[in-house]
């Protein structure tokens, strides 16, 4: 159950911070002055590139990829259903009756 919440909370965030970041001035107001808890996280990963075209640097992407800040945060709301699926199934037929 622990690995579901964690799951859909990161995912559910990364998506939240996605909607409220403001890149215009990245020297004065950067993403910790935002409030952004996520998204640091994962450019220190190396994720930098969103489906929108733009980059976190600045920068156009013509081709980002399904690894980028949508497609994590799209893996983990995934896994959230998958793992809390898994939880209420165990709950409600058990342990003994599941295989």
């Amino acid at each position: 159950m622990h690995t579901a919440l964690v799951s859909g909370w990161a995912g559910s965030m990364a998506l939240y911070e996605l909607a409220v970041f403001d890149p215009s001035d990245p020297v004065l107001d950067p993403m910790w002055r935002q409030g952004m808890f996520v998204i640091p996280f994962m450019t220190r990963l190396g994720i930098t590139d969103l489906w929108g075209g733009w980059s976190i640097s600045g920068g156009t992407v013509t081709n980002p990829g399904i690894w980028s800040y949508e497609g994590v945060a799209g893996t983990h709301i995934v896994f959230w259903l998958v793992f809390l699926g898994s939880d209420l199934a165990l709950g409600i037929l058990g342990p003994r009756n599941i295989l």
